[in-house]
Formats: structure tokens, sequence, C-alpha cells
């Protein structure tokens, strides 16, 4: 894999290719930034401390898992005179383990498919793929707009009743319309 084919195929523009590894039906690919910029005032006048590795995976290439090795770079900038953590820019959110490709493809699958399945296929935890459509779901209803709603009701319908721990609980749904 080349430079250009992690950009067409993985969506990663400020980053190169540093060398490639194959073994155990996946494919590791490191990766350096191009270049260190300030995240708060991008002055080009920092310094560079490596600081942890990540191994974040990436969109599948064929039978293989490809996942990125990135080096977390702590910065100080001579210009502003703060510290900072680099920024990977081809990750949905800070702490995710998936590439933002990954990441759409996984939400574009949860219409379609469980997340058990999902996360059994892609080889992806379930407790991140969850967290992962948690914060979709949070950034996609953040801001709604209220504007021309007048009236909102509220109802419950039973729907029956399950048992949890030898007792029986009742299930309602709770319908909220808006007009």
């Amino acid at each position: 894999m080349q430079t250009s084919d992690i950009y067409h195929t993985q969506g990663i523009r400020s980053f190169k290719l540093k060398s490639t590894h194959y073994g155990d039906g996946k494919c590791v690919l490191n990766i350096v930034a191009k270049e260190h910029r300030c995240p708060l005032c991008a002055s080009g006048k920092v310094s560079v401390y490596p600081e942890r590795e990540r191994e974040i995976q990436g969109q599948s290439c064929g039978a293989k898992r490809v996942y990125f090795k990135v080096w977390v770079h702590r910065i100080y900038c001579h210009k502003c005179r703060r510290q900072s953590y680099e920024q990977l820019n081809f990750l949905p959110y800070s702490k995710a383990r998936v590439s933002r490709s990954l990441a759409q493809t996984l939400i574009e699958l949860r219409r379609h498919m469980p997340l058990s399945a999902i996360s059994e296929h892609y080889h992806v935890d379930y407790d991140k793929l969850k967290a992962l459509e948690i914060n979709y779901l949070e950034k996609k209803y953040s801001r709604i707009c209220l504007k021309d709603v007048r009236v909102i009701g509220v109802d419950e319908i039973h729907v029956g009743h399950e048992w949890v721990d030898g007792k029986r609980r009742q299930k309602y749904l709770t319908i909220v319309p808006a007009t």
C-alpha cells in the first residue's frame, strides 16, 4: 500500500505511510504525520514529543483487516506557549478506535443489522461499536429545530410484561409526537 492508497481508500489526508506488515489475517500500516502544527493557533513553530502509540482499525481491504499504528505526540507551541496533544483528524471522535471511514460504514450498516452481527463481522468490540453509535446519535440530535413545534404530546402504551429476577415487570412504550 502507498500513501495515495490510504488517502483514496481510508480518507486519511495529513499522514504518510512509513511501513507495512502483514500477518494473522491483518495488515498493519505504520503512519506518521506529514507536519505538526499547534492545534490551538495553527503555528508551525512547535516542539514535538512522542507520547504513546495507538492502534486504529480501518476499512478492510479484501480479506485482510487493516490497522493503523500511529504515534500520538505532545505538542509544545513556541508562539502561544501552550501544550496540547496532536489531533488525529481521521477519527470520528478523539478516543475512537476505528477510522472515520469505517465508522461511517458501521453506522450505515446499523440500519440493516443488529450490533452483534456487525461486531462479529468487522471484529469490532460490541461496547466500542455501541459508543460509536451513541456518539453519532448525540451529534445528529444535538440541535433539533423546535421553531415550528406548537404541541408536544406524550403517551405511554402498555406493551406486555417480562420476567426479571423471578418477578413480573410491566413493559411500556413511550411515544412523543410533535405537531
